[in-house]
């Protein structure tokens, strides 16, 4: 290699490594800017998915207060509403807007719902088959 040559990948070098420095803070801005906009779009859909209730007549959140909610949670309780309504996980997850995934990890203990499912989850306890096959139909657009 000439001097010359060697001269260039040194400059080079040098220049990629003055670059990074200067784009890691600009980088550490857009993950919290993208951050940010994930949770943006996520309480975008929960309200879209409020007003879309509210529209079709149901009750966005429950009348029962929080602490009440989360004392009344259990994974059996769970299983047991679940399988009364006569529903799959991914039907039931359907009706309170939660994953079928989600809904396998309530019941089997591995995680707990948050706040606002376990007020929907208060909302569906006492509903019936027929209205809640009626829910699930209209939350699969049908």
């Amino acid at each position: 290699m000439t001097n010359q040559t060697q001269l260039k990948n040194d400059i080079a070098r040098i220049a990629r490594k003055e670059a990074k420095v200067l784009i890691a803070p600009l980088l550490k801005r857009l993950a919290v800017y993208r951050h940010d906009i994930a949770a943006l779009k996520r309480e975008r859909g929960v309200l879209v998915r409020s007003r879309k209730a509210i529209v079709k007549g149901r009750s966005a959140q429950a009348s029962i207060s929080l602490k009440e909610a989360s004392d009344a949670y259990s994974a059996d309780a769970l299983i047991a509403l679940r399988s009364r309504l006569g529903l799959t996980a991914r039907e039931f997850g359907l009706l309170i807007d939660a994953s079928a995934m989600s809904v396998y990890r309530w019941e089997s203990g591995k995680g707990r719902p948050r706040a606002t499912f376990l007020a929907k989850l208060a909302s569906i306890r006492n509903i019936g088959k027929i209205k809640a096959r009626k829910l699930v139909a209209i939350a699969q657009g049908g």
